[in-house]
């Protein structure tokens, strides 16, 4: 918690100047390593509200959020805009990042950090209390859970989405406690992991597009182009869905490695 702190404050304080599209990445991840954590803290114990004491970084998660979902949907349409006449879409991507990043800075300009630091304190104090047989059977809860999405016949779209998410929280948790990266199951699952993330850039993709084909400011012709993309994105979509049903279907070790009765 310690680490996890002085990185959120130390990005936190930079200044406009030197955020780059890597800072707003770190501090996203940051702040969902962090709410895992908190998560996992409210689930050990009666004694802590994550809502309450989450507050003060939800907004800052919520604006960095969308300053880097842009920023992904721009890096995942370079390929692209090599086919397209991409003037007007890319004065859109311009004029959006734009506006996040103003909203953002001006929320961090006016954050209160001494209510971060009261937050943080509260943190690191009601993990120190948790009690560590209530903290192991949660991390047990969550790998049983994880394990009968993994050993489902049918996969449903949802099922994928939510198998991303835990493992990714498991993962930060793991970590964020000290564990060993070779002591934590699921290892055998990063190309599972890296199809998953692939197959998650699609939908924020698909989203970024749909954005741009209802903006005002295109025009048909450009519209008709970001369709074409649309449509070979959700191609691409298919293609990976596929992979990782496949993918699912061959991790009899890695359900093994839990050695825990479905």
């Amino acid at each position: 918690m310690v680490i996890r702190e002085k990185s959120i404050f130390s990005l936190l304080t930079k200044t406009k100047g030197n955020y780059s599209t890597a800072t707003f990445h770190q501090l996203r991840l940051e702040l969902k390593k962090l709410n895992a954590l908190l998560e996992l803290i409210d689930n050990c114990t009666t004694r802590f509200d994550r809502n309450k004491w989450f507050k003060p970084f939800k907004l800052i998660f919520k604006k960095a959020g969308r300053v880097r979902d842009l920023q992904v949907g721009e890096e995942l349409m370079a390929p692209y805009l090599k086919t397209i006449h991409h003037k007007e879409y890319r004065n859109l991507l311009q004029q959006e990042q734009a506006e996040a990043k103003q909203e953002f800075f001006k929320l961090i300009d006016k954050t209160d950090n001494k209510a971060l630091k009261k937050a943080f304190q509260k943190f690191k104090t009601s993990l120190k209390e948790l009690d560590s047989l209530i903290l192991s059977k949660y991390l047990l809860r969550n790998e049983i859970k994880i394990k009968h999405i993994l050993v489902r016949s049918h996969l449903r779209t949802e099922n994928i989405h939510d198998l991303r998410k835990r493992l990714k929280k498991y993962y930060y948790n793991k970590s964020s406690l000290g564990y060993k990266k070779s002591f934590i199951p699921f290892r055998k699952a990063e190309a599972l992991q890296e199809l998953m993330g692939k197959w998650q850039d699609c939908f924020i993709l698909t989203e970024h597009l749909n954005r741009a084909i209802k903006a005002g400011n295109i025009g048909l012709s450009g519209k008709h182009e970001l369709k074409q993309v649309r449509k070979r994105i959700s191609a691409l979509k298919a293609i990976l869905y596929k992979k990782i049903k496949t993918v699912i279907a061959k991790l009899h070790v890695l359900k093994s490695d839990l050695n825990i009765a479905a």
